[in-house]
């Protein structure tokens, strides 16, 4: 008998891990972070991180402020949600998100996007409201 970790691909769930050691989130272990659905290989394709003090499981009471750096080899992610948070950048590897359909950062701090940040093909829903975003890449257009 596996362990519950074998159902998941392993890369991805290294991501979480890394996302809640970069941050230092307490007492979060990776399947209890946020509002998750896997694929039936295994791999992330939702991930909803909200920040709100509300005791909601897709919530959580700690701000995130960076994602790791290989965040973007969440290669089935389609749909990614991290409300009130306080991240200003998104890790190089984001536009590598190619199946990325939803992204919806509102109340973050983000200052700029990728250059690259058009390459998210995929991508029909866009919320960055309420960031610090002083322009957009040429790549969006």
């Amino acid at each position: 008998m596996g362990s519950t970790l074998d159902c998941y691909y392993s890369t991805d769930w290294d991501i979480l891990n890394e996302l809640i050691t970069l941050n230092d989130l307490s007492n979060i272990e990776v399947g209890a972070l946020g509002y998750q659905t896997w694929n039936s290989t295994g791999r992330l394709k939702f991930f909803s991180l909200n920040y709100s003090s509300s005791s909601s499981p897709q919530y959580i009471d700690q701000k995130v402020n960076t994602l790791p750096e290989n965040f973007g080899e969440l290669e089935m992610l389609e749909s990614l949600e991290m409300y009130y948070h306080d991240l200003i950048v998104f890790p190089i590897s984001f536009p590598q998100l190619e199946n990325l359909k939803a992204l919806n950062m509102k109340g973050n701090k983000l200052k700029i996007l990728n250059p690259d940040f058009g390459l998210l093909t995929n991508l029909e829903v866009l919320d960055l409201g309420y960031n610090d975003l002083v322009a957009l890449p040429e790549s969006i257009f």
